[in-house]
């Protein structure tokens, strides 16, 4: 009799501490969050050259889409306007990273929210502008890449001047308010004679390097504004000729593309 209530004691025991580790069990195999990602700039869905070069840095760094990573992407072509409404979409997505490009859409993510990282896929000057308090250390929760286009416009000017010896005053245009005015480059790119930048399609290619940093646990305001390291000299011949303006052959074997 003794024995048949020790057995029964044992199993009730051996049943009680499994049944303990069941809830325990099942918590550990619960499949993780999949992190979401919000994208923003200008463009459309239908031609942005850029966000494929971003989904490519993604993918080379091991993050397929409906897999280990969810997209949310926001395109606002040329109607800056409805960049807040945009960002507000991101957010109730519950977007754990939001990337942006150009000052007016890092701006107004950075209004929308001190929280949620924000990485800059490309942007003119994010110092200059406010966007981040420091270089190697941007606080915050911005950080990401600078296009340079300060430090780059005396070597435009020094093209320029090779291109027309003989232009003695030049008018910059600068549009209030937006001392990046990304819409004027924009606006200007088909028809500008010639364009000497850091190439943005590495840039945004690069740029999942931080979101690849920040899902790891890295936090925005540690990780260095970085600049870009491959440039970008391009001719248009076809601009030239209908300016009437003689492309020197010198110049023309520096270019890394030449539009005819």
């Amino acid at each position: 009799m003794a024995s048949h209530i020790g057995r029964r004691k044992f199993l009730a025991t051996l049943l009680g501490g499994a049944a303990g580790t069941w809830p325990l069990t099942g918590r550990a195999q619960q499949p993780a969050k999949t992190p979401r990602v919000g994208y923003i700039r200008a463009g459309t869905p239908n031609n942005d050259p850029f966000r494929e070069e971003f989904v490519r840095g993604m993918r080379d760094l091991g993050y397929v889409e409906g897999h280990n990573i969810v997209y949310e992407f926001r395109h606002y072509g040329d109607d800056v306007e409805s960049i807040p409404s945009l960002i507000n979409h991101l957010l109730r997505a519950k977007v754990d990273i939001i990337v942006a490009g150009g000052t007016v859409a890092v701006r107004a993510a950075q209004s929308a929210t001190q929280s949620i990282p924000i990485v800059i896929g490309a942007a003119a000057d994010p110092l200059g502008v406010g966007l981040v308090a420091g270089l190697a250390r941007p606080g915050g929760n911005t950080t990401g890449f600078s296009v340079l286009s300060t430090e780059l416009t005396v070597k435009r000017l020094e093209l320029l001047k090779e291109v027309m010896p003989q232009a003695a005053r030049i008018a910059i245009l600068q549009k209030p308010g937006n001392p990046a005015h990304p819409m004027f480059i924009k606006e200007i790119e088909p028809t500008c004679l010639f364009s000497y930048s850091a190439s943005l399609k590495d840039m945004w290619y690069r740029s999942a390097t931080f979101v690849d940093k920040i899902l790891k646990g890295a936090k925005p305001a540690d990780l260095p504004v970085q600049q870009g390291t491959k440039f970008e000299f391009v001719i248009n011949l076809k601009a030239a000729r209908a300016l009437g303006f003689d492309v020197s052959p010198i110049l023309l074997a520096r270019a890394d593309e030449v539009i005819e």
